[in-house]
């Protein structure tokens, strides 16, 4: 063993042995004679790293004979449950609540086409400065009460706030309506062929002017239209007013459904309801 001296105060051991090839040598050094310890034990061209925490590296689960690997799964804006979010979905009700649905657009769509033609069949009998027949009146002020009551209580229904039994008892009152409204329009229609009727006003009918300026044809020249006479005015009106009469029959089995259905939703709520407040019995 030698000492082999290399700075002042520093003293650097080596050991040698017998081997050549294992000549460990041991070095001594005196961190206090130094003036920047740190600048001693930096290793040259080596950059230093802060000291960071280990991160476990991820593991994905692999599929195996008995368990499959995890399908991916996209997730949107819309799946995102959040306080401003809102889920558009229909109550989950079964076959009857489809029903309900279905009933409810049919409804809708087959009172805006009553509404339209008798709005126009008003119009042109105004617009002559006479007044309308009763029974066109009656199915424009029921098409119109029916179709904001169809909206509002579908509207009740997507939120699971609408009274079913209530609701079923009004379907059944616009029930009985439609069926006064179809019995009114048909009486006149029931054995009217449209096709037997003149394309156009002429020789059957008297046309005159209104003080307005626009001409209107019409079998009679009192104040009110006679509501037979009117559906015989030619082939196009007898068309148009058969439309609506089987659009009012469409009316009275579409709200027959309807009322079914509520009362049958509310019946089946109102079990499921006992069901799960019926108190259990605990063994002790």
């Amino acid at each position: 063993m030698e000492m082999v001296q290399t700075a002042p105060g520093n003293h650097r051991s080596r050991s040698t042995t017998n081997n050549d090839n294992l000549r460990p040598v041991l070095v001594a050094v005196d961190l206090s004679q130094i003036s920047n310890p740190k600048s001693f034990l930096t290793l040259p061209g080596v950059k230093q790293l802060p000291p960071t925490a280990p991160f476990p590296k991820p593991q994905f689960p692999l599929r195996t004979a008995s368990k499959e690997r995890p399908a991916l799964e996209l997730i949107t804006d819309f799946d995102s449950a959040g306080p401003f979010k809102m889920r558009f979905q229909a109550p989950q009700l079964g076959a009857m609540g489809v029903t309900f649905t279905v009933m409810r657009a049919f409804q809708f769509a087959s009172l805006i086409a009553v509404i339209g033609l008798c709005a126009n069949f008003i119009n042109g009998i105004t617009t002559a400065e006479h007044d309308p027949p009763a029974e066109l009146i009656g199915t424009l002020t029921v098409a119109v009460t029916s179709v904001v009551y169809v909206v509002i209580t579908y509207i009740l229904y997507y939120d699971n706030m609408l009274p079913l039994l209530f609701t079923g008892i009004f379907d059944g009152l616009l029930l009985i309506a439609s069926i006064v409204v179809a019995s009114l329009l048909g009486k006149p229609l029931s054995k009217l062929n449209c096709a037997a009727l003149p394309t156009s006003n002429g020789l059957t009918t008297t046309a005159f002017v209104s003080a307005a300026g626009f001409p209107i044809r019409a079998t009679i020249i009192t104040q009110t239209v006679s509501y037979p006479s009117f559906v015989t005015l030619d082939q196009t009106t007898c068309y148009e007013i058969k439309a609506t009469w089987g659009l009012s029959i469409a009316q009275c089995v579409l709200f027959a459904f309807s009322a079914l259905v509520c009362v049958g939703l509310w019946h089946r709520l109102r079990r499921e309801a006992a069901a799960n407040a019926e108190p259990k019995d605990i063994e002790g």
